[in-house]
């Protein structure tokens, strides 16, 4: 009889995907938060109440903002299936969320070894970006979902797979075109330069073909919209775009910061490259000391040396990581060649959304994307280091996982890309509270993007009663009587407005270090000194920016 193999991994997993859920199960009946409540549970709900449908005609533009469908459409399906209050709206996310835990470690076992789907798994299951946005009504899990699908399908020659889960990632937003763009461009470069062969080549023109089949499924998504609303693209995000220099070294920061140091992660690239400088067999000893060097070059150039209209500083940068990228992932392709195009193009898309994501509007949730990525290049890359020290691949992990797992409840940003949000809605729902109970309803307010959305829209869920406040404004006008302040956009409040407003704090909120200040509006006065008193008075605990 033949010895019955078990999967310890998978069984390690299935304990992971049990913790997440029973984590998360407590937090399924709150309220909506950020874009949450602005935008994607008013534009679900309203397909779930006025039927389902994929065509851009299916929502209006200001609930759909030119977005394909797809993710509006299968949550309107759930809350169909399974009711649509909280707990059910923020189970389907929760879902795909362990669905996506599932799709990283069956990535990172099939292209390496089942300890690094279950290692990439456990990782992403502590990132607090991950936690906080495994039950929030928003895009970007489903996206990593997709992403890991379709690459995977991809390295696997499984074509009519990668063209399904290519095309489903293109129908839930439209920057899944980032995946075709690096595995086109991976296609090119493997083809003419590392194996010579003629532009015209047949295998390499049947190779991008491919790529046009998702390409022409959504394209017919748009050419409607362009019949429907007359334009392709939403024009205020088309508006966003910035090639501009001074917005391109300031998002670089933000990324390169939170990807490479943010919630814990540093240890893990820190743990890399002290293995490949140590152990990698395939490094000489002046690559070994070449790689880390290069690491700590670009991270000093990027926040010490490259001014905002530097283009020679970051032409210096992008030549160092050509050179990184070379030293690594060219390497392994030359040694083994499934095992280096799969790093690679995982390496060349990670880096492709990048750059994606400084020209765009940058929300840091949209990085939630790389981190299933990431993390099985990394964990990858490590078992081919440490092949003949395993213990210390283990070590790594179990560090690292501590590591990240000891940031989850802690944050010095405000956002839904950590688990503030949690501490937000419970501030906000106090701050609110307290104005019905004080009956605000027709007073004019003025406060900031986040509030105004949480007190004018009771499909929200911070408003108890029928009534909605009447009278909200981002203007500050001699008409008002209250205003409302948050640490957590502040941003959206000038400092030379406040220095002239005589304002009186009647309540403050606080819950770790979210407030919500209530003042009551006593009009303009004269401050030419600027002393900024109301203004500091306001800013205090402020998060970073």
């Amino acid at each position: 009889m033949k010895r019955i193999s078990i999967d310890y991994y998978f069984i390690g997993l299935l304990g992971v995907v049990a913790g997440v859920v029973y984590y998360k199960l407590p937090q399924l009946n709150v309220p909506y938060f950020w874009d949450e409540a602005w935008v994607y549970a008013p534009a679900v709900q309203e397909m779930y109440k006025n039927g389902l449908g994929l065509l851009p005609s299916s929502l209006p533009p200001e609930l759909s903002r030119g977005h394909p469908l797809l993710f509006h459409f299968l949550g309107a399906l759930w809350l169909k299936i399974f009711g649509a209050d909280f707990t059910s709206v923020h189970s389907y996310p929760l879902f795909i969320s362990v669905l996506l835990l599932f799709a990283v470690y069956n990535f990172g076992k099939s292209l390496f070894a089942p300890v690094v789907g279950f290692s990439a798994a456990l990782l992403l299951a502590v990132q607090p970006v991950f936690l906080s946005q495994s039950a929030m009504l928003l895009p970007e899990v489903m996206m990593a979902l997709w992403a890991v699908l379709a690459i995977h399908a991809y390295l696997k020659d499984r074509k009519i797979l990668f063209i399904a889960f290519a095309t489903l990632m293109l129908f839930t937003k439209e920057s899944g075109l980032v995946l075709l763009a690096a595995i086109g461009c991976w296609i090119l470069f493997e083809n003419l330069y590392l194996n010579k062969k003629k532009f015209y080549d047949k295998d390499m023109i049947l190779q991008c073909l491919l790529l046009t089949v998702p390409l022409a499924f959504v394209s017919i998504f748009f050419i409607i919209q362009y019949f429907q609303h007359g334009w392709f693209f939403y024009p205020e995000h088309v508006g966003m775009l910035t090639i501009n220099w001074k917005d391109f070294h300031e998002k670089l920061l933000n990324i390169y910061g939170f990807v490479l140091q943010g919630q814990g992660r540093y240890l893990l690239y820190i743990s890399f490259f002290f293995s490949a400088s140590l152990f990698w067999k395939l490094l000489s000893d002046s690559e070994k000391i070449l790689i880390p060097l290069i690491y700590l070059t670009t991270t000093y150039i990027l926040f010490n040396l490259w001014g905002s209209d530097d283009r020679i500083t970051i032409f210096i940068t992008l030549l160092l990581f050509a050179k990184l990228f070379q030293l690594i992932f060219i390497k392994i392709y030359y040694e083994d060649k499934e095992k280096g195009t799969s790093l690679s193009l995982m390496g060349l898309f990670v880096f492709i959304y990048f750059i994606f994501c400084q020209l765009n509007f940058l929300s840091l949730r949209y990085l939630l994307l790389l981190f299933p990525i990431v993390f099985v290049i990394i964990y990858g890359l490590l078992f081919i280091i440490l092949e003949n020290q395993k213990w210390i691949f283990t070590l790594i992990a179990i560090v690292c996982t501590a590591n990240c797992f000891r940031q989850i409840t802690k944050y010095d940003m405000a956002g839904d890309f950590n688990m503030s949000y949690l501490d937000a809605i419970k501030t906000q729902q106090e701050a609110i509270q307290h104005c019905e109970t004080t009956n605000l309803h027709e007073q004019k307010i003025f406060t900031s993007f986040i509030l105004n959305n949480a007190l004018s829209q009771k499909s929200a869920g911070y408003l108890s009663g029928s009534n909605e406040f009447s009278e909200i404004t981002d203007t500050l006008t001699s008409d008002v009587e209250y205003c409302l302040f948050t640490n957590i956009d502040l941003q959206d409040i000038s400092d030379s407005l406040l220095n002239v407003s005589d304002l009186r704090k009647i309540k403050s909120f606080q819950n770790n270090d979210i407030w919500v200040d209530i003042y009551t509006f006593h009009g303009f006065r004269n401050d030419s000194l600027g002393k900024g008193k109301n203004a500091a008075l306001i800013k205090r605990k402020t998060l970073k920016p």
